[in-house]
């Protein structure tokens, strides 16, 4: 929902060849803007100006509410606080710097941006892991019958993603190296599906946390409707830096962001 509605909105009245109207010589003609005032200026359609404050706050709200309703020294506690921490937090910021990083670049800024990135998305992983080994332990302690809700199923379809999603961009940082052992011709295709697929992961996350929370044996009123409010505000904060990336080419297209990853 959050990726393909903003394409919908620019059919109105736009053709496809008014969607990327910006090239690099123009961000390079607007060193008096912030990085991401360049960004946002270089893309058409339905993106916010956000300050990177608010996106900040945003994402520290959710883990910091989800532990104040939920935390209680028990196992379910800790895995709804590291679950959030994680996917919400963690995982937004990471999405975040990689977003930050395609408009700078080649060079060591860039390089310093993606390497955060993936220490941000790394801190995710074994938060998820660690929130993960508490609620199955949780069920098997208490004789409980695993993945039987929707929120379950769905959940571990993303754990899926997250897992698999690290290993693209790993193989496709060149400053690993890794991607060298491939074909020239399949690099673009490695770096765009970590993109798109790592996008697509945040955001499935954002709505299986949503249907965890709406749990009928956890709900808590009023309370659980606002945590989800901002969840739901995280997400689409963290959309609207994603979606204000300058790109090349459509949705699907292979060509990379701006040039190669550092």
């Amino acid at each position: 929902f959050f990726i393909f509605l903003p394409d919908a909105l620019r059919c109105v009245g736009h053709t496809r060849a008014n969607y990327y109207r910006a090239t690099v010589d123009q961000l390079s003609e607007r060193r008096t803007m912030s990085d991401f005032t360049a960004a946002y200026h270089v893309r058409e359609g339905f993106v916010l100006r956000l300050p990177d404050w608010s996106v900040h706050a945003l994402l520290a709200s959710v883990p910091l509410f989800v532990s104040y309703l939920y935390f209680n020294g028990e196992l379910f506690g800790y895995h709804a606080t590291l679950m959030s921490l994680g996917y919400v937090m963690l995982m937004g910021e990471g999405v975040w710097l990689a977003s930050r990083a395609t408009v700078k670049p080649n060079g060591e800024d860039r390089l310093l941006l993606l390497k955060l990135h993936g220490l941000f998305q790394a801190a995710a992983l074994v938060c998820i892991a660690i929130g993960v080994y508490c609620i199955y332990h949780n069920k098997s302690i208490h004789s409980k019958p695993h993945f039987q809700t929707v929120h379950s199923k769905a959940g571990l379809v993303v754990l899926l993603f997250s897992t698999a999603v690290p290993a693209l961009g790993v193989l496709g940082f060149k400053y690993l190296g890794l991607i060298h052992c491939l074909p020239e011709s399949t690099h673009a295709v490695v770096k765009t599906l970590h993109r798109r697929s790592g996008a697509l992961t945040y955001f499935a996350s954002i709505f299986v946390a949503m249907l965890g929370m709406n749990t009928f044996s956890i709900h808590q009123g009023m309370s659980t409707y606002v945590v989800m409010f901002l969840a739901s505000l995280a997400g689409g904060a963290v959309f609207n830096i994603y979606y204000a990336r300058p790109q090349v080419g459509g949705f699907f297209n292979t060509a990379p962001l701006l040039s190669s990853i550092e």
